[in-house]
C-alpha cells in the first residue's frame, strides 16, 4: 500500500515538531485575531494568517483513499474531507455553510472551496463547532489521514479544540 510506505518513511521527531508548529501558530494567529482592534488591518492580517494555518492542518498528511464509500477515484482534498466531516457532524449550522461555499460561483476548485470554507466559518463565526466537528470524527480521519497527520493526533487536536475555546 502507498499511503502506509509513506507513513513509515515520516521522520516521527520532524513530524511531531511540525504538528507542534502547527499547534502554536494557529493558537497564536487565533489570539491575535481576538485581541485586534475589529474590521482593523491587524484583524484582517491575522486573520489571514489564521486560515492558512487551519488549512495548513487540515492539509497535513491528507491521503487519497478509494472505493465506494468515498466514491469512485482518488480523492485527496481537503473539500472532500470537509463534506464528509460536516455530513457526519449532523450540524445544521455546518451543513448550510457547504451549501454557501457551493454557491460560490467564482471558486472553480476542491482546494478553492476548502479555503472557502475555513474563511466561511471563519467570517460567520462559528470556526469553532467546525473544527470541533472536524476533529471528533475519528473514523472519518483514520480513512483520510495518514497516522502522522496533524488530524491523525488525538492529543494535538484535542489540545486545539481547548485552547481555541479557552480563547
Amino acid at each position: 500500500d502507498f499511503w502506509a510506505a509513506v507513513a513509515v518513511d515520516q521522520d516521527p521527531r520532524k513530524e511531531a515538531k511540525y504538528r507542534d508548529k502547527l499547534l502554536r501558530d494557529a493558537i497564536k494567529n487565533f489570539a491575535a485575531v481576538q485581541s485586534a482592534e475589529p474590521h482593523s488591518e491587524d484583524q484582517k492580517v491575522a486573520a489571514e494568517a489564521l486560515c492558512g494555518t487551519l488549512e495548513d492542518i487540515l492539509l497535513h498528511g491528507l491521503q487519497g483513499k478509494s472505493g465506494k464509500e468515498y466514491g469512485a477515484g482518488v480523492s485527496t482534498s481537503i473539500w472532500d474531507f470537509i463534506q464528509h466531516g460536516v455530513k457526519t457532524s449532523g450540524n445544521q449550522q455546518l451543513r448550510n455553510s457547504i451549501r454557501q461555499v457551493e454557491k460560490f460561483q467564482n471558486v472553480q476548485t476542491a482546494d478553492g472551496r476548502g479555503r472557502a470554507w475555513i474563511r466561511t466559518v471563519f467570517s460567520d463565526e462559528i470556526l469553532i463547532p467546525a473544527f470541533s466537528a472536524l476533529v471528533t470524527a475519528k473514523q472519518l480521519q483514520e480513512h483520510w489521514y495518514a497516522p502522522y497527520a496533524f488530524m491523525s493526533s488525538i492529543e494535538d487536536t484535542t489540545t486545539f479544540v481547548t485552547a481555541l475555546e479557552s480563547l
